[in-house]
């Protein structure tokens, strides 16, 4: 069926502060143990913006019905610990069965890692959760390491950095209980008659601390869900280096709708990754680069982008380092592009907002039609 489609041409100008993303933030459990012991900034969420729906009743459905609760379980698992220099035990339970296994303690250096990789692997592993907090890793072990979880592993959990990724949830599946336990499967509609399966259209790892090694995971994991309609990883630390994977697999990736990457450190390398992927992506709507470090080479990038991109009708970017400069250019590039509906930035000149089929908001969120036809 088609998406029927409301039209708003507009432009954010509020204050800041009055400005959230369409975040949809859950309370969760902390990590495993005290390395996972971290706080959250409580900040209000969210002016409703559901009068500018424009999916179908399907779809946003499944956006207003998120289940995004990334760390539910995690604690629970009967964790074997394994301390340093007793990596043969850790391999040992791995090896009888055991669902979960930290080797938290172990100091496991990469030719230990290799080992661990190697159990992993085989089809007879049956673990659920892993940690490997303070672990050494290099990319082409975090790479292996993720082709390992997407095609040959049961796991659900994984800890690199001490902020635990629900693998099974990026790999999109869904876990159904029933009579005969937990099991897995692939499929992307649920029927009503089914309430027992948790579906995972949307994935909440905002406010975590992720490095290059724990996105090149997130990365292999969602590039290929077929269901997966956002994706948060607003606040979470990511640089210019971290969100290189995660531009891969967005440039690859036929189901996300939005994409959060605010409150990052995100600069113009960053910005100009995630441009160079929403070239070839077919399927985002709407993005969020608020509160990043992004200057008018980035601006530029983004420009760029908006000239050839036919999908992305949301584009936020305020509270960035490309100033009037910035603004001005990307308000150029939004002169040809007939697709962006919601536009939000700073320092935009508001004398040319009605030139362009542009309304400005207030800090109501006040929103007028498309002066564009």
């Amino acid at each position: 069926e088609s998406c029927l489609i409301l039209v708003h041409m507009v432009v954010y100008m509020g204050d800041a502060n009055d400005f959230h993303p369409h975040h949809h933030h859950h309370g969760h459990g902390h990590g495993h143990e005290h390395h996972h012991d971290h706080g959250h900034n409580d900040q209000p969420h969210g002016n409703d913006d559901t009068n500018l729906s424009r999916f179908c009743p399907c779809c946003q459905e499944a956006l207003d019905n998120l289940t995004m609760n990334k760390t539910e379980g995690f604690d629970t698992f009967p964790w074997v610990s394994i301390e340093e220099g007793r990596l043969d035990e850790g391999l040992a339970a791995i090896r009888n069965g055991h669902t979960a296994v930290d080797f938290d303690d172990a100091q496991v250096n990469e030719e230990q890692m290799e080992l661990i990789l190697a159990e992993l692997s085989k089809p007879s592993c049956q673990l659920e959760a892993l940690s490997l907090y303070e672990s050494e890793l290099n990319e082409s072990a975090a790479n292996r390491l993720a082709e390992i979880l997407l095609y040959d592993s049961k796991l659900k959990f994984l800890n690199l950095s001490g902020y635990p990724i629900p693998v099974m949830a990026l790999r999109g599946e869904q876990q159904r209980i029933g009579d005969e336990g937990t099991s897995t499967e692939n499929q992307a509609v649920v029927s009503e008659d089914q309430p027992e399966v948790i579906d995972y259209t949307g994935i909440d790892l905002s406010e975590e601390k992720f490095n290059l090694y724990d996105t090149i995971v997130i990365g292999k994991l969602f590039a290929n869900s077929k269901h997966i309609l956002v994706l948060d990883l607003s606040s979470s630390e990511i640089n210019d280096e971290a969100i290189g994977p995660i531009a891969d697999a967005l440039s690859i990736n036929t189901s996300l709708l939005e994409l959060n990457l605010s409150s990052n450190q995100i600069a113009s390398t960053g910005a100009m990754l995630i441009s160079e992927a929403l070239t070839k992506n077919q399927t985002l709507t709407e993005l969020y680069l608020d509160n990043n470090v992004i200057t008018i080479e980035g601006a530029n990038s983004i420009a760029a982008m908006l000239a050839v991109n036919e999908t992305l009708l949301r584009l936020h970017v305020r509270k960035n380092s490309f100033g009037s400069e910035g603004a001005d250019v990307l308000m150029a590039a939004l002169e040809s592009n007939t697709i962006i509906e919601s536009f939000s930035c700073d320092n935009v000149n508001e004398t040319e907002l009605p030139n362009l089929g542009f309304e400005a908001t207030d800090g109501e969120n006040v929103l007028e039609p498309s002066l564009k036809t």
